[in-house]
């Protein structure tokens, strides 16, 4: 006797099947936690198998990492997906598979966020160290960080991690020692994966180098097997995993009801950064800038004016201006507003609070000065950032 649409919901509601191939816990999470709300069996026995989808496997929805492009095992797992007629989203497709429905990382967006990082901290001479430079989203992560430094007047040296197919682990690390040896320092590197950052810092220990005084080092992915656990603790930027995989299952949903999407493609902004011992530095050579930079802040949401910049760093106007451009690639007014949007931006990802009470507690004098201030920065409304960067 056929199930009515209440019993189906009793005994177990639709049957999705999570087939990562790659696995990172976060993005089962958040599609177990949208299971949850949806009523859905969760089907996780391929939740971080390689192999191909089950023979015969029939069930309503398959969130899949798609194998690499044009591969044979990516046509075998797009036959099977076809075959099982059930609806299915992408993890991360490669840019050739963006036509089917997806979600994906806001690669752009977290280069970008790296390159800020550094800049903050005043550094002027930056490394992207990875392995997987062909890997499209290696790519795309390495070239928004490399042109947002080359916007505020800096270069990036990119150095290639020979692989372990390649050469053995002495060999990798004695290449990273060397590199390190071989750049101007204070250095800012940021490396692709926290597991390359960490051999970043292992190579640091070697080289009798400093972290973070001499060496700032950043990872990606922000890995709590790794992290929090190297000496010192590595800063990371935090892809947003658990919304990635949150987001997969409310487009499958829409898919499964019947009811198409506006957008078959979801793409996720980063978290943030989450900043530990091995960037907690500030690289501006000068001291005087560094106290600045310090005060500003401390002290941000006041209202401040050129002579508070002047105390606070014991240097005059002129000579205050010069070396923050100098040092920061700002002057002393920009980094003020650079530090009031990043405050600002933290809130509006953070809380409900309106955007004009926003505005005046980081400092803006008030909701026009804040919104035309996000605009040049962004090239769009506070109110359009908070929408695109905020789930909720």
């Amino acid at each position: 006797m056929p199930r009515n649409p209440q019993t189906k919901k009793r005994i177990g509601g639709r049957n999705v099947l999570l087939a990562l191939n790659w696995y990172d816990l976060r993005i089962h999470q958040g599609v177990l936690r949208f299971a949850a709300e949806a009523g859905w069996h969760l089907n996780a026995d391929m939740a971080h198998s390689q192999s191909l989808l089950p023979k015969n496997w029939h069930g309503d929805g398959i969130i899949a990492m798609i194998p690499l492009a044009k591969s044979e095992s990516q046509k075998n797992y797009l036959d099977l997906i076809r075959k099982s007629g059930a609806q299915c989203v992408t993890v991360n497709p490669h840019p050739d598979r963006r036509n089917l429905p997806h979600v994906r990382y806001d690669n752009q967006a977290i280069g970008r966020l790296a390159a800020e990082h550094f800049l903050e901290r005043g550094f002027r001479h930056f490394v992207c160290y990875g392995s997987n430079f062909d890997n499209w989203y290696s790519s795309e992560r390495r070239e928004a960080f490399a042109k947002k430094l080359t916007e505020t007047g800096f270069a990036c040296t990119m150095f290639r991690r020979r692989s372990l197919e390649e050469i053995d682990w002495p060999e990798q690390l004695a290449d990273c020692v060397q590199m390190l040896r071989k750049q101007p320092h204070p250095l800012a590197v940021w490396a692709l994966s926290d597991t390359e950052a960490s051999q970043v810092l292992e190579a640091c220990r070697e080289a009798k180098l400093s972290v973070p005084e001499e060496v700032a080092v950043l990872g990606a992915e922000n890995d709590l097997m790794i992290a929090p656990f190297t000496t010192p603790p590595l800063s990371s930027v935090e892809s947003n995993l658990e919304e990635l995989g949150y987001q997969a299952a409310v487009l499958l949903k829409s898919l499964m009801d019947e009811k198409p999407p506006t957008e078959i493609a979801v793409v996720v902004p980063p978290k943030g950064l989450v900043a530990r011992g091995s960037t907690d530095t500030l690289a501006a050579v000068h001291p005087g800038v560094k106290r600045f930079v310090e005060f500003i802040r401390a002290h941000y949401h006041e209202d401040l004016d050129h002579e508070d910049f002047c105390c606070a760093s014991g240097m005059s106007s002129t000579a205050l201006f010069n070396a923050c451009k100098k040092h920061l690639g700002r002057n002393p007014g920009e980094m003020l507003r650079w530090q009031r949007l990043k405050a600002a931006e933290s809130r509006m990802l953070a809380t409900n609070d309106k955007l004009s009470v926003i505005a005046l507690e980081c400092g803006f004098k008030n909701g026009v000065t804040f919104w035309n201030a996000f605009q040049r920065a962004h090239g769009q409304s506070p109110e359009e950032w908070r929408n695109k960067n905020r789930f909720n």
